[in-house]
């Protein structure tokens, strides 16, 4: 098993774990960096040989709040977007009504509400790759 780094704009945006061949997966017009053997995680910068944690303090702190665009994109971006849903309609009543409404009708995301942890923890995300998304999401 090999592990790749999808990088956008010198930041990692997605991490790949896959046997195949990864040159025919994708558009060639996507950056994959091969990383099996070393350490890089989603919102990490590439300067085109290595790879490192954040340095800006944006990206350092916890990210509260993106619009409802970026957490979908970002979702869409790691392969999750479809698994919403499904916990979303999991969740007994009335916390699936209220999940269902925050998804349907909110402007943004806040990183601490109940929603998103329910549905983060549904989704089998730990906190900290929560707040990596909520970081990768900011800079979409």
């Amino acid at each position: 098993m090999k592990t790749y780094a999808r990088v956008e704009s010198n930041r990692v945006a997605e991490i790949l774990e896959t046997d195949n061949d990864i040159t025919t997966m994708f558009h060639p017009s996507l950056q994959w960096i091969d990383c099996t053997d070393i350490e890089c995680h989603v919102g990490w910068e590439f300067d085109g040989v290595t790879f490192s944690s954040p340095s800006n303090s944006i990206a350092q702190q916890p990210v509260a709040s993106v619009t409802m665009r970026q957490a979908r994109l970002v979702l869409l971006n790691q392969g999750k977007l479809a698994e919403v849903g499904a916990a979303i309609n999991a969740l007994p009543s009335p916390q699936k009504e209220e999940a269902q409404i925050e998804w349907e009708y909110s402007q943004f995301v806040e990183r601490d509400r109940p929603f998103v942890v329910s549905i983060g923890a549904a989704l089998g995300l730990s906190h900290a790759q929560l707040d990596e998304l909520f970081t990768l999401a900011s800079t979409l």
